[in-house]
């Protein structure tokens, strides 16, 4: 048996959180990724979620942690830190996000964090309007509960902005 990595600690809270938005009927879960790119040492972890009554607009969670992560705890005297980079991207298909969204999803998140708005159009397929949340900085497993915290923000933001 091994000791498992504060990004796996980390994974699970997520996991359980968004999952159990799932099933009080709040969230539905439309896709889960979990990668582990065997090149680069980075493990991914995803859960696209959306409003079971307004399919348009989706919140995808994504927890990454890399070598560097994972280093600073093997390692404790290199002097990193152990944890995990959190991502929250909002996707509307089709239609641009209003911009009353926009402004309370800015106010919502905090002024902590980078918000990256990004709209693509192809020829083969429907306009897309992304919001990508960074926090910035390490998650550590001495801020499990803000992860809870976090899937709460999503629910609301999905439920009450939209």
């Amino acid at each position: 048996m091994f000791d498992p990595t504060a990004y796996e600690n980390l994974k699970v809270v997520m996991q359980g959180a968004l999952y159990e938005l799932e099933l009080m009927g709040s969230l539905k879960v439309v896709n889960r990724e979990d990668n582990i790119d065997l090149a680069s040492l980075k493990r991914r972890y995803s859960l696209t979620l959306c409003n079971p009554l307004k399919e348009g607009v989706t919140v995808k969670v994504t927890l990454s942690a890399g070598i560097k992560e994972w280093n600073a705890e093997a390692f404790p005297e290199s002097g990193g830190e152990p944890g995990a980079m959190l991502q929250i991207q909002y996707q509307s298909t089709g239609r641009s996000f209003p911009e009353n969204f926009i402004t309370s999803l800015k106010d919502w998140w905090g002024p902590g964090r980078n918000i990256e708005w990004r709209e693509i159009t192809s020829t083969n397929k429907p306009f897309l309007h992304q919001g990508i949340v960074y926090f910035n900085r390490i998650i550590t497993e001495e801020m499990v509960d803000d992860l809870e915290e976090v899937a709460v923000h999503v629910e609301n933001s999905l439920l009450h902005l939209l």
